[in-house]
């Protein structure tokens, strides 16, 4: 788990058999600058960091009892602020989606699980701003969220783990997308939105792996949604919403009547806005939402 509270550090934990953590000794292993999305190898044997303030990629070792040591080199350098990786569900290539240089680093991943530069190329273009980076369950496609190009680039995986822009290469979204993810059958994607207020584009995924918005092609969530994740039957989906917190089922309403209930501000970590287009100047109308950095920085750049 990255460390937010300690900028530069991943907090590492054993689970008990009830599922609670407990921290492992050491608490923390140092990572580099500003660590944000973080992978695991399908073996479980490698982790690795996106770090958007160094812009590299920290790679650790996992030993038997899960705690984490650097590798040897403990960093691979990716393009500009990196902001999350993603890891092929055969563990041979990694991936790293670029918020600055809107673009994608791909990576080999070597016998003891340590990166390197794919050679032809080792960068491929992706949309403005990207946000996100998800792989297919089997492993043929890769899809970005383009922040300020509000579409999502969609790739072909070839034999050697490169990528190359399907047809067509981009697809539209709703408003500045912020996360993605695919559905543990291949057949559906999901990518969260700031805009109206909060929503979720989905598509069908057609066998060639390319997107195609459905019948209904988004629903509404909370104020401010970041992220989301299919449960692994595939029968429910969670968002979170920096705005509000609330449990989100398939239909977009909220699940048992849940409650919705304002987020805990963290000092120093939320800009007041009026919107994802105003650039987080705040003009003394809070729409009761609070602005992450990471969304601030995304912001600033559509």
């Amino acid at each position: 788990m990255l460390d937010p509270a300690n900028s530069g550090a991943v907090s590492q934990y054993t689970l008990s058999a009830d599922g609670t953590l407990a921290p492992k000794a050491p608490a923390r292993v140092r990572a580099g600058g500003s660590p944000d999305g973080i992978g695991v190898s399908p073996d479980g044997s490698s982790v690795y960091v996106a770090n958007r303030g160094s812009d590299d990629v920290s790679q650790y070792d996992v030993a038997p009892d899960g705690s984490l040591t650097p590798k040897v080199p403990a960093t691979v350098r990716a393009g500009t602020s990196p902001i999350e990786v993603a890891v092929s569900p055969d563990g041979t290539s990694v991936y790293a989606a670029n918020e600055k240089s809107d673009n994608v680093s791909q990576y080999n991943v070597g016998s003891d699980g340590s990166l390197s530069p794919k050679k032809t190329p080792a960068t491929v273009g992706a949309g403005n701003s990207p946000s996100a980076i998800t792989v297919s369950p089997d492993g043929g496609s890769v899809y970005v969220a383009n922040y300020s190009s509000h579409n999502v680039s969609q790739y072909d995986v070839g034999s050697d783990g490169t990528l190359t822009p399907k047809t067509p290469a981009a697809v539209g979204t709703g408003t500045f997308p912020t996360g993605l993810t695919v559905s543990p059958d291949g057949t559906s994607a999901y990518v969260t939105g700031l805009g109206s207020d909060g929503h979720v584009s989905q598509y069908d995924v057609a066998p060639d792996g390319t997107l195609t918005p459905t019948a209904t092609p988004t629903v509404g969530t909370g104020s401010a949604p970041q992220n989301i994740a299919v449960a692994p039957d595939g029968k429910s989906a969670y968002v979170t919403n920096e705005g509000v917190l609330e449990l989100q089922g398939k239909s977009g309403g909220c699940a048992g009547g849940q409650r919705r209930r304002p987020v805990r501000r963290r000092p120093g970590r939320h800009a007041d806005a009026e919107g994802p287009g105003d650039g987080g100047r705040g003009r003394g109308r809070v729409r009761n939402r609070r602005r992450s950095r990471r969304e601030q920085r995304l912001r600033d750049r559509a």
